[in-house]
């Protein structure tokens, strides 16, 4: 029960037996009796109400700093939400391409939020637009919770869809910390390994079905740009130079033939919904390629 149906409960309680109070007086002429049940009850509102208040105030705290930071739309600022499978590079990307000491961080048990100034979003990129860049990186965990996690928010201005080539965690769930250790746990079952991975993605957070709650936290009149990321390359490249994965294209197409389906769904949407800006972007976190390019094109898509 929320503190709100709580008050309205215990004053209804309240009231009904004021008025039982009072009707007892008037009916049997017990003024006595009737002084001591009104004195009761005045007594009981003069007790509850201040403890009630009190938590109220306290759960309304707790709720405030467990939402994280809110979005404050400006003229200037730039809200991107991002969105992939645990381990997949979303919270690197962000680290990597940022610098954390510039990145105040709150947290909330599904998302984590960065909020960034920089001259066009970019420390490099020479524009004299300065853009406060808030990102919210869901964390990966229940995609049947993000609806609860995160509240709907019409200023979300860009959407990224991060998938990846290769697992960040081994069988035993411990993190892999190199690419030699991903290589050489991707080596020892390769077609269970590497097809799951993308399987596990392409069903559990891709699918239509999924992406669904996705949509509907983003969408409201600023989004206006979707990127459909895919990490990793680098890895992906290693694999077929190791001989593990033999591909006949280059290994961009090959990652994004991958994950067609998706991106189908997300064109579909695009479409249906008059949002221009969409692109597929195949992107290396750890060598920073095509990171910062992706970056600047989604300003560039924001200042037009």
């Amino acid at each position: 029960m929320t503190p709100f149906k709580l008050i309205i409960l215990i004053s209804g309680i309240c009231l009904l037996t004021l008025a039982l109070a009072i009707g007892i007086t008037y009916y049997f002429g017990l003024d006595t009796l009737g002084e001591k049940f009104t004195t009761g009850v005045f007594s009981l509102l003069a007790v509850s109400v201040p403890i009630i208040i009190q938590y109220v105030s306290k759960v309304n705290k707790q709720n405030s700093q467990s939402e994280g930071l809110k979005f404050a739309k400006s003229q200037n600022s730039y809200d991107i939400f991002i969105y992939g499978f645990s381990g997949s590079g979303k919270s690197t990307l962000i680290q990597r391409q940022f610098t954390l000491d510039t990145l105040p961080l709150k947290s909330t048990k599904q998302v984590d939020y960065y909020s960034v100034q920089l001259a066009g979003g970019l420390k490099d990129i020479p524009n004299n637009n300065y853009v406060a860049l808030n990102i919210a990186d869901y964390k990966g965990q229940d995609v049947t919770q993000l609806h609860e996690a995160a509240k709907e928010n019409p200023f979300i201005d860009a959407l990224l869809i991060i998938a990846d080539l290769a697992p960040a965690y081994n069988d035993e769930g411990e993190k892999m910390n190199s690419d030699t250790e991903v290589l050489d746990y991707v080596s020892s079952d390769f077609n269970r390994i590497f097809y799951r991975r993308i399987d596990d993605q392409r069903h559990k957070y891709l699918s239509e079905f999924a992406l669904q709650p996705v949509i509907k936290y983003v969408l409201g009149n600023s989004l206006k740009s979707i990127r459909f990321v895919i990490n990793k390359v680098d890895l992906l490249e290693q694999m077929v130079k190791k001989g593990l994965l033999t591909i006949n294209t280059d290994s961009d197409s090959f990652a994004i033939d991958l994950y067609s389906e998706p991106i189908q769904h997300l064109k579909n949407f695009c479409k249906a919904n008059d949002i221009e800006d969409f692109k597929v972007e195949v992107i290396s976190v750890t060598q920073l390629r095509n990171t910062k390019e992706m970056f600047a094109d989604l300003i560039r898509e924001f200042n037009a």
